[in-house]
């Protein structure tokens, strides 16, 4: 352990390189304070929507918005165990319906990632705009009636890809430069790694112009002029805000969040050395792979924990857009911006070791340093201490002592990481099999009983769609809900095995003995013979 001097070194050198930048590092939203005065830098180009194969400056389409229907919840909802429902045997016998397939801590967090994103807002009265370019399904992930907010974020989907989008919106006219804006997407798009958010596209809109001043005349009054965040009342189409999208994590809390409010006590050291060498390696791949900072990103209002023990860098390429230097400057100072996100990183890790001393840690950061070290020296090995040592020192990284201190720690947390992989790559081949089964019962639904084609002659349920509706009564109107057995017998039919099985009629004067694989071939045939009729139905159109 380092002795007291190199403990007064480590107070002195935290007080002795705290720059603007530094001190804003655990603040809700981070903007260089230079781009929140009007008129430090113009717009003379509207900013078009940066994407990695798109960066020209045009202007976006601003057409006509319109927002429609009520709040869609298409999430899945289920009610309490249901007693009469049986899991599969190697568990208990009574379970909730969606329990069976996967384990419960995943399965919960999964399904609450899901609902969220099949959720959106198209209520006429809330103002968002139907869709922001290519995105649409808008819903706020953060609460709109803050006036003095300088930005809000919006889960959205991709007409693209379908997928999920944060949306971070700056609210009010684009103070950012648009050189500077292309430059930060161009240098932070690149940058992939599994400890960091990845930036996807930057654009201007004005789609949100309703919704600003349906929000200024409720707060400001019909005849104000202007607006709490700039933006004339009238929404007029020259002031463009900025959007930055960025892979969205739907149950993703920020580490102040997850780690630093509620539940306080002592993390044990080794999930501590965890946490601490994810947020490492994302920085030293931003400065080291791609010669760029973190650059106010380190934070924790800005570290997202986007599951369980796995922690991402958030907002990366925000500051940098807002920076108003040319980009010979902001290289020149390059080697500065490093060396904070060291600083930054170290004041970071001690408020997490030292989460348990409320005179130390106030609101995610270190009020008292002296309180939080002497905190660690009791609750962890000396190694702690000398590690946030190295971070507040970064002259000191990549020393041997650094280099001894981290080699010791990832070989447990690389053994943790393929445990990890271990147990998805079960759990994705169990889902994989459970979807298998999932399609065999809608090809079963599919060709059982429809009644679009109860009068055509031809549809008759005989012969073998007659087996098919009497296999799917056997299935599914049993006496008993047991999803094991239900799982057992699409399972046999999905591989089509030679065992035999007795059909019988709902009379029960009628019994037939058939296999899986006749059943498999009689759904095949079902189905393709009612693909045609229903294309011929249809028409060519």
């Amino acid at each position: 352990m380092p002795d007291k001097s190199s403990g007064d070194r480590l107070s002195g050198m935290h007080a002795a390189v705290k720059s603007d930048l530094a001190e804003a590092v655990n603040a809700e939203e981070f903007v260089p304070s230079c781009a929140g005065a009007p008129g430090v830098a113009s717009v003379e180009t509207p900013l078009a929507a940066l994407s990695p194969s798109s960066v020209n400056l045009t202007a976006p389409n601003l057409g006509p918005q319109s927002a429609s229907t009520a709040l869609e919840e298409r999430g899945t909802r289920t009610a309490s165990a249901n007693k009469n429902v049986r899991k599969p045997r190697s568990g208990s016998s009574e379970t909730n319906l969606l329990t069976i397939f996967l384990e419960g801590d995943y399965r919960e967090r999964w399904r609450a990632g899901s609902d969220l994103v099949a959720r959106s807002l198209r209520n006429p009265a809330s103002g968002l705009p139907f869709n922001v370019n290519q995105y649409h399904s808008l819903l706020p992930l953060e609460s709109t009636s803050n006036a003095s907010a300088t930005a809000t974020v919006y889960k959205a989907i991709s007409a693209e890809d379908g997928r999920p989008y944060a949306l971070r919106r700056y609210l009010g006219p684009m103070l950012a430069r648009s050189d500077n804006v292309v430059r930060a997407f161009r240098n932070y798009n690149a940058v992939i790694h599994p400890n960091i958010v990845r930036l996807q596209a930057a654009f201007t809109t004005g789609a949100f112009a309703a919704l600003d001043l349906s929000r200024h005349l409720a707060v400001a009054g019909a005849d104000a002029a202007m607006s709490e965040n700039g933006r004339r009342a009238g929404g007029h189409p020259s002031d463009l805000e900025l959007v930055f999208v960025y892979d969205m994590y739907p149950t993703a809390k920020t580490m102040h969040e997850y780690y630093l409010h509620g539940d306080t006590s002592i993390l044990p050291e080794e999930f501590f050395w965890v946490l601490a060498l994810q947020l490492v390696s994302a920085v030293q791949a931003l400065h080291e792979q791609y010669r760029l900072c973190a650059y106010g990103a380190i934070g924790a209002h800005h570290v997202l924990v986007v599951s369980p023990n796995r922690l991402k860098l958030n907002k990366i390429g925000i500051a940098a857009a807002f920076d108003p230097d040319d980009e010979d400057i902001l290289l020149s100072k390059i080697g500065e911006y490093q060396r904070q996100d060291w600083i930054a990183l170290s004041e970071l890790l001690l408020a997490l070791a030292a989460r348990s001393n409320p005179r130390a840690v106030r609101s995610g950061s270190v009020r008292d340093l002296q309180a939080a070290l002497e905190t660690i020296r009791t609750a962890y090995s000396p190694d702690v201490e000398r590690f946030l040592h190295c971070l507040a020192n970064p002259s000191q990284i990549s020393s041997e002592g650094w280099n001894r201190l981290l080699t010791m720690r990832l070989w447990r947390s690389y053994d943790l990481a393929l445990s990890h992989g271990d147990l998805m790559e079960t759990i994705a081949q169990d889902a994989s099999s459970d979807g298998n089964l999932f399609v065999v019962g809608t090809k079963l639904a599919f060709v059982t009983e429809r009644t679009d084609l109860a009068g055509d002659p031809q549809w008759s349920e005989i012969g073998d769609r007659y087996l098919l509706k009497l296999f799917r009564d056997r299935v599914f109107h049993d006496t008993e809900l047991d999803l094991e057995r239900v799982r057992d017998e699409l399972r046999r039919l999905n591989a089509g095995t030679e065992e035999r099985i007795l059909l019988e009629s709902r009379d029960g004067r009628s019994r037939l003995i058939v296999t899986y694989a006749d059943l498999a071939r009689f759904l095949e045939a079902a189905l393709r013979e009612l693909a045609l009729r229903l294309a011929t139905q249809n028409g060519p159109g």
